[in-house]
């Protein structure tokens, strides 16, 4: 009787597996889940478990997942084994598949499009991001594992602040490139993502993981580190007050989900093509609280005075009509940053019209029409240092957001309406970051603040010149300040 159920169950998987809303349920990575970790999992609100397959017996975790009501997703790790291992998968009775991208672009899509009625993923590198998986949902295998680095005496960046693992950077990469489909990551706790066999992860760092992509607008598969499952399962209170904040964020973050999923409030665009020219010029920018929205160079924006006013097209060899969109923000009144990709690249910013006014070390300043275009002699060598600059050319005291004495305080931010706008803080220490300032460009008179489990609080507003400050009491890991 066992095998025509089990047949039957597989029939029925595919039913299940189309319920996936792979922009915003909650997915978890789970070796060989039982009833006591299936249980704990529904804590969370999870819709998908994915499963290392084949494990030890993997028409048993699938079953278990069915009769828990969440979705059996089958992980595969072999490239080469992936067409077998997903049959395979379909027969032990999973709803989904996650495999890694095999063979060419085109081969790849014929592949997915056979398989019809399993919810599947496809895991993409860096130079891989472009692939278009449809009907299946790419998943970037990119991403470090998000917290404070620990100290290194002798490394030091140069502005002596911490640094930080973070990825929003990359859910914005994909939302700007690939708008068309959900920005998701699955990165794992391995070397891959800066995680060596001895280092010990903070509990804390799962909810990190699920913040900074949610915040951004994405998702992310959770890797629950086994340690932490090992404590959970056993009822460790450590990891029983780390999986109640997780649970209370995963709330926090769902009811605010449309907001996030707005595009972000910046007025600094990035035009961007690829991680490896781009990946860590964004990844400082955000780290920065600049928070760019990214275009393709194909589909650059408008200068709007309420909107976009700097536009950064570096390290491009951009088509003509890129150049022409590109140069004509500036026109319109924007500021353009430029930099070549190379040494002795063309100078494709070089406009009739365009009039050098000034010149400095590394960079020469030009007017055109009714606005600038500040371009750099070569490349950029320290993304970093560049970062820092884009902060300059927006003003250091105007810039649409910044955190005032707080270092591992990350934001970034959104419209979350007419007249409102929704600043996000991300708190990468191991410890609450109290009292410190957060300033916003724009004059606002309201201005409240949210945390996960806790009760919202009225602020009060603080004017200055131009902008609107507050004084952020505390955030543990997540605090949301909506101004109006």
């Amino acid at each position: 009787m066992r095998k025509p159920l089990l047949a039957l169950c597989s029939l029925l998987a595919p039913l299940l597996g189309a319920a996936i809303d792979p922009q915003r349920d909650l997915l978890v990575r789970w070796p060989d889940p039982g009833a006591a970790a299936l249980s704990r999992l529904k804590e969370l609100g999870v819709r998908a478990v994915f499963v290392p397959f084949p494990g030890k017996d993997p028409a048993a975790a699938a079953r278990a997942c069915r009769e828990a009501g969440v979705e059996a997703v089958a992980e595969i790790e072999s490239a080469a084994q992936a067409a077998e291992l997903v049959r395979r998968a379909r027969e032990a009775g999973f709803s989904g598949v996650m495999y890694p991208a095999f063979g060419e672009e085109a081969a790849l899509r014929s592949f997915v499009s056979s398989q019809a009625g399993l919810t599947q993923f496809v895991l993409l590198d860096a130079k891989q991001a472009a692939w278009n998986v449809a009907p299946a949902y790419a998943v970037l295998r990119a991403g470090l594992w998000p917290g404070v680095q620990p100290n290194d005496p002798s490394a030091a960046s140069a502005t002596g602040s911490a640094w930080i693992d973070a990825n929003s950077y990359l859910v914005a990469y994909l939302r700007g490139l690939y708008s068309h489909r959900p920005a998701i990551l699955g990165y794992r706790a391995d070397g891959d993502a800066g995680v060596s066999p001895s280092r010990r992860l903070p509990f804390h760092t799962v909810e990190l993981g699920l913040i900074e992509t949610a915040a951004a607008g994405g998702n992310v598969v959770l890797t629950i580190p086994a340690d932490y499952r090992g404590a959970l399962l056993q009822g460790d209170g450590r990891a029983e007050r780390a999986w109640r904040a997780l649970a209370n964020t995963a709330a926090f973050l769902g009811a605010r989900r449309a907001v996030f999923e707005q595009p972000p409030a910046s007025r600094v665009a990035l035009a961007a093509d690829n991680l490896e020219e781009h990946g860590e010029l964004l990844n400082m920018m955000y780290r920065r609280g600049t928070g760019p929205a990214v275009f393709p160079p194909a589909r650059l924006p408008a200068f709007r005075p309420d909107g976009y006013r700097i536009l950064v097209a570096a390290a491009l060899h951009p088509s003509p009509e890129a150049r022409k969109a590109a140069l004509a923000f500036a026109s319109a009144g924007g500021q353009l940053v430029v930099a070549p990709l190379e040494d002795r690249q063309k100078a494709w910013w070089i406009a009739s019209g365009a009039r050098k006014t000034k010149s400095e070390e590394e960079c020469d300043l030009y007017t055109l029409g009714k606005g600038t275009i500040l371009a750099y002699r070569a490349p950029v060598a320290d993304p970093a240092e560049f970062a820092l600059d884009i902060l300059d050319a927006q003003g250091w005291r105007t810039r649409d957001v910044r955190v005032i004495g707080a270092d591992p305080v990350v934001a970034m931010s959104h419209r979350a309406g007419p007249g409102k706008l929704s600043v996000e803080m991300i708190n990468y220490s191991t410890r609450p970051v109290e009292h410190f300032l957060l300033r916003v460009e724009g004059a606002y008179r309201k201005a409240v603040f949210s945390a996960p489990g806790e009760q919202d609080v009225p602020l009060q507003i603080i004017r200055q010149g131009s902008g609107t400050e507050v004084e952020i009491a505390l955030v543990e890991r997540l605090g949301v300040v909506l101004f109006e």
